[in-house]
Parts: structure tokens; sequence; C-alpha cells
């Protein structure tokens, strides 16, 4: 990892650590089954040629992440067919059908240590494995949308800030990760944000879904022409990170698709399962 940018992510919480990398399903036979998904748009759309060709291609892209051979993508009916092997659980699918918005926000109005008494309070949850993020006003306690605080967060990099395809599932200190590349004007943009406001919040933000919240607090050393970043959160095992790394690398989907439905399909036995 770069110099001085893996202690600039040091700092993130154990417990988001410890969770990013849990919740794998059990050591069942997954290879005997798969999962059939239908992702589609939320409202029924009619894709014309060129428009379906290029979703198509980029989710092809993306399903290779499930492994060599593991998953497919095809057009069907009102959406894209996938079928990937295993058990069903809709996190990696839900991220194959992102449209892959990738954004880093400084969080300005939240309570932290730069800013201990924040317009907004952050409160962590965990849901199938996953933290999640809500905010609440610091002075009533009144929920507060996320789509606001993150709109009065500014933004400090976006997928044109990443170095292309930089985007990688690593372990990292027996800990998951997904690593990231900035460019190096990138860098230099925030090399001064540290230097100015450590220490502080970031989110990393994909499709308006805060992944999660690490902190910043050291500053990136004038040599670094490549600063790194880890995400630590937003996924819960090594498929879900190697799709998570595969959505940020690939082009955005023109809109986003969501599963509509899903069910289990039975397995022929290939030669090395018999």
């Amino acid at each position: 990892m770069t110099a001085g940018m893996g202690r600039w992510i040091a700092g993130v919480p154990v417990l988001a650590a410890l969770l990013a990398g849990s919740g794998a399903p059990p050591p069942v036979a997954r290879d005997r089954i798969a999962t059939e998904a239908l992702l589609a748009p939320a409202r029924p759309t009619v894709l014309a040629a060129p428009l379906r060709d290029r979703i198509l291609t980029i989710l092809q892209a993306r399903a290779r992440a499930f492994g060599e051979g593991k998953a497919s993508v095809t057009a069907a009916e009102g959406g894209f067919r996938v079928v990937a092997r295993g058990e069903y659980r809709r996190r990696p699918f839900a991220l194959l059908g992102s449209t892959g918005q990738f954004e880093i926000r400084w969080l300005r109005a939240v309570d932290s240590g730069r800013r201990p008494r924040g317009r907004y309070l952050i409160q962590i949850g965990e849901g199938s494995g996953i933290l999640r993020y809500t905010f609440a006003e610091a002075r009533t306690g009144r929920p507060v949308a996320t789509a606001d605080v993150l709109a009065a967060s500014p933004l400090l990099a976006d997928r044109r800030s990443l170095r292309p395809g930089s985007a990688l599932e690593i372990v990292s200190s027996s800990r998951l990760a997904v690593r990231v590349e900035f460019t190096e004007e990138a860098t230099t943009r925030l090399r001064r944000f540290a230097a100015e406001h450590r220490p502080t919040l970031v989110a990393i933000v994909l499709d308006g879904e805060i992944l999660v919240i690490q902190p910043v607090t050291e500053e990136i050393p004038k040599e670094v022409k490549a600063a790194e970043m880890l995400i630590m959160g937003g996924y819960r095992d090594e498929v879900e990170a190697r799709v998570l790394a595969a959505v940020i690398n690939s082009e955005p989907l023109p809109l986003p698709l969501s599963v509509q439905e899903a069910r289990y399909l039975p397995l022929e036995p290939s030669g090395d399962d018999r």
C-alpha cells in the first residue's frame, strides 16, 4: 500500500472491518445449485437494441467477478437474466445492477473529532452483515434523510478521480478490503484536503448508498503521486467485494437495475463433481 495513504484509512472502526468480511454462507454444496435472477428497471421500460446491448456488455464484464465460469448474463424479456452458481444472496445481484455512481464525500456537517458540535449525529446499525448508517439532528434527535446529509457534504472524489481499472479486492492485515487508486490530480486535491481538515470523516458512496464511513487522520506525503484508499465496508465476503470492485472499474450503467425475481436452479454435476 502507498505510504501515508495506508495510515490515512487505518483508523477505520474495527467493527466495520470485521463485519465487512463476515456473513459468508455455511459450507453446503453450493456448486450443485444456481440462482436465476431477473435484473430489470424499476418501471417497465422498452430498451432500444443499442442501449440493451450496451447494458448487457457492462453486466457481463461485471459478472466475471463471481468467478471464472460461475455466472452468465443474457438479455431477457423485461430485463436481463443472471445465472450464478451457489446460494442466493440479494446483495451481489443488487451490486451488479447498480449504476456505479461512485463518490467520496466529506461529512462536513456531521459530528466528529474535528467538529464535535456538528449539525448531524451518525447512528450505526447492522443489517444482513453490513453496517447501515442513519442520521439525526444533533439538537433535536429528529431523523434526517441520508440524501439530505449527502447533499450537504462536499464531493471530494468520484470515479473520474480513480485510475482506470484500479479497484481491486484484497486482503490487508487479514481484513478484506477493496483498494482504489487515485490519479495524480486527485491525489493532489486529497493531500490538500487532509492537510487542512484532518481529523474528519468521509463517506464512501455508491448510487446514493453509504457503503462505509471512514476517518481521515493523517496527511498524504508530498512524494506520493498515486494515493490509495481501502474501502472497508459495503460487502460481506470476497464475492461481494469483487463485484463491488468490478462495478467501480466498469462503465456506469445508464439506468439502475433491481432484482425483480429470483429462483433456484438445480445443476447437473460436472465431471469434477462426480
